[in-house]
C-alpha cells in the first residue's frame, strides 16, 4: 500500500499517521513506534521523509519510503525483503555516454536500444563504422580518444583487441594495455564511471575442473561466484580480469565508479546452441537492462562485479553465475530464463 502523496509529495497528517499504524506492526518496541508516529506528527513534511529514510524503515516495516524533493516519477523497486517504492528525480539533461566496441555483438544491441529509446546522448565508436551513427576509432591511438573522450559523463567500454597468440603479435599493443591507456584518458577528461564488458572466462578455469568427464552438462554446472578467485582460463580471461584490477585501482586512487559486467554468453539471439548455454546465455533484452541499470546507478558503491547472464535458473539468485550483485544493488530483474524455457531440449 502506498502512502497517500500527489505529484509534489504532499502528505496529510492524517494519512500519515493511519498508515504508519498500519504498517509499523512489524516493529517489537511498540514504544519506538509511538515515538516515530509523533515525531512524523510534528516534523515539516520534508525533514519527516528524510528522517524515514535515515531510520530505515524499508528494512523493518512493509511500507513505502517517499524520497523528498520536487516533481518525480514512480519507480517501483522489489527488494527481497518486500516491495519499495522509491522517488526517483527525473533527469533535466541526458546522461552523455562514450560507447566503444559499438560495431560488435552486445554493441549493436545496446546502441540500437539506446538510440530507439532517446534516453542517453550517445557517441558511438568502433574500428568497424559501417553504421552511419558509429564514429571511426580505435582506442589505441591516444590523441584520438582524448577528443573524444572530452565533455561524456559514463564510458561505456565493450571494444576488445583480440590478439589471443601474444608472441606472434609481441609487438602490438595488447587489449590490457589499450584499456588501461583508455580508462587514463577517460579520468583525465573527467569521466566519472566506467561501464567494462568482462567476462566469465576471468574464473573459468573453475568451471573446467568442475566439468564432468563426458564433457556434458546433464545437471546445473557448479555455481560461480564473484567472490572466487582469478582462474582464467585463457589470455582472454588474464586480460579481461587485469582490467578489473586496474578498475579498484581507479576507484581506491581516483574516486571513479566501476562496475565490471562478466558476460556469461552472449549471441545476439535468444536460442542457446548447448545445454551450457541454458545457465550462460545473456538475452538481447536482459542485456539491455542490465547495461542500463549500470549506466544509470547512482548509489554508494563505487567498485562493482557482476556476473551477466539472463535468469537461468529455477531461483536465479543461486544460478550458474553468480548476478545477486546485480540483483540486489543494481536491481536488475531479468525477464528470461533459457533453463525453464530451453534446457528441456538438450536432456
Amino acid at each position: 500500500m502506498i502512502l497517500g502523496v500527489s505529484r509534489f509529495l504532499h502528505l496529510s497528517a492524517t494519512n500519515v499517521k493511519i498508515n504508519l499504524t498500519c504498517y509499523t506492526k512489524s516493529f517489537n518496541d511498540v514504544s519506538h513506534r509511538r515515538k516515530l508516529i509523533r515525531i512524523l506528527m510534528t516534523c515539516p513534511k520534508v525533514f519527516l521523509l528524510i528522517y524515514l529514510q535515515k531510520l530505515g524503515c524499508c528494512l523493518r516495516i512493509k511500507f513505502i519510503i517517499l524520497e523528498p524533493c520536487g516533481a518525480r516519477t514512480l519507480t517501483k523497486i522489489n527488494f527481497p525483503m518486500g516491495t519499495r517504492t522509491i522517488m526517483k528525480q527525473k533527469p533535466t539533461t541526458k546522461l552523455r555516454i562514450l560507447l566503444t566496441g559499438a560495431a560488435g555483438l552486445v554493441g549493436t544491441v545496446l546502441r540500437s536500444a539506446w538510440e530507439l529509446d532517446d534516453q542517453y546522448q550517445l557517441t558511438a565508436v568502433d574500428l568497424n563504422d559501417s553504421d552511419s551513427n558509429i564514429q571511426k576509432a580505435d582506442i589505441r591511438q591516444a590523441a584520438q580518444m582524448k577528443a573524444i573522450c572530452q565533455n561524456q559523463d559514463v564510458l561505456v567500454h565493450l571494444a576488445y583487441i583480440g590478439y589471443q597468440d601474444i608472441l606472434k603479435h609481441s609487438t602490438q599493443m595488447t587489449d590490457i594495455t589499450a584499456s588501461m591507456l583508455l580508462f587514463e584518458i577517460a579520468r583525465e577528461a573527467g569521466i566519472k564511471k566506467i561501464i567494462y564488458a568482462s567476462t566469465n572466462a576471468v574464473t573459468g578455469w573453475n568451471e573446467k575442473l568442475a566439468q564432468p568427464a563426458n564433457d556434458n552438462w546433464t545437471g546445473l554446472p557448479p555455481k560461480v561466484s564473484t567472490a572466487d578467485q582469478f582462474r582464467p582460463d585463457s589470455w582472454y580471461g588474464v586480460m579481461k580480469g587485469m582490467a578489473e584490477i586496474a578498475g579498484r585501482y581507479l576507484v581506491d586512487a581516483h574516486q571513479i565508479q566501476f562496475i565490471s559486467i562478466r558476460i556469461g554468453s552472449f549471441i545476439g539471439g535468444n536460442e542457446p546452441n548447448d545445454i551450457r548455454h541454458c545457465s550462460t546465455l545473456l538475452t538481447p533484452r536482459d542485456c539491455v537492462q542490465l547495461f542500463s541499470l549500470a549506466v544509470d546507478y547512482q548509489g554508494p558503491i563505487k567498485y562493482l562485479i557482476t556476473y551477466g547472464t539472463s535468469g537461468n535458473t529455477d531461483g536465479y539468485q543461486v544460478g550458474f553465475m553468480d548476478i545477486r550483485p546485480a540483483v540486489e544493488i543494481l536491481g536488475y530483474r531479468p525477464k528470461d530464463n533459457l533453463i525453464q524455457t530451453h534446457r528441456h531440449r538438450f536432456i
